[in-house]
């Protein structure tokens, strides 16, 4: 539980056993205002690149996130890639006057109806 890998390995597993049969959503995080500038083109080849001490971009730990829920079959929303929020956009309408991580009343609208339609796929039976 030393590294960002494995305390997710040790999250997923845990809220696997600890809700057997139920579903699972896990979620990457939002890109930071500035984060865009630091992303690499293939993530996870840079991930692995990576030592067990190397500090990890915003990027690679949503990559993280997403290859630990792939090796689980656990679903995951990657509001990080396809949340639409990352700091390009100029007038900063998702984000917090002033804040370059928390999402505006704007960017909770648009967080909160990705999120209510993957939970809606995994509830409806």
């Amino acid at each position: 539980t030393s590294t960002f890998f494995g305390a997710l390995n040790n999250l997923i597993k845990s809220l696997l056993s600890a809700y057997p049969g139920k579903p699972v959503l896990v979620c990457t995080p939002m890109q930071s205002k500035e984060a865009y500038t630091e992303n690499v083109a293939d993530p996870l080849a840079a991930l692995l690149a990576k030592g067990d001490g190397d500090k990890l971009t915003l990027q690679l730990r949503a990559e993280a996130i997403r290859a630990k829920c792939r090796q689980y079959g656990v679903p995951c929303l990657d509001l990080f890639n396809a949340s639409g929020i990352n700091g390009v956009d100029a007038s900063g309408v998702y984000y917090r006057s002033g804040d370059s991580l928390h999402p505006s009343a704007a960017g909770q609208l648009r967080l909160a109806s990705l999120i209510q339609a993957e939970l809606e796929k995994l509830f409806t039976v």
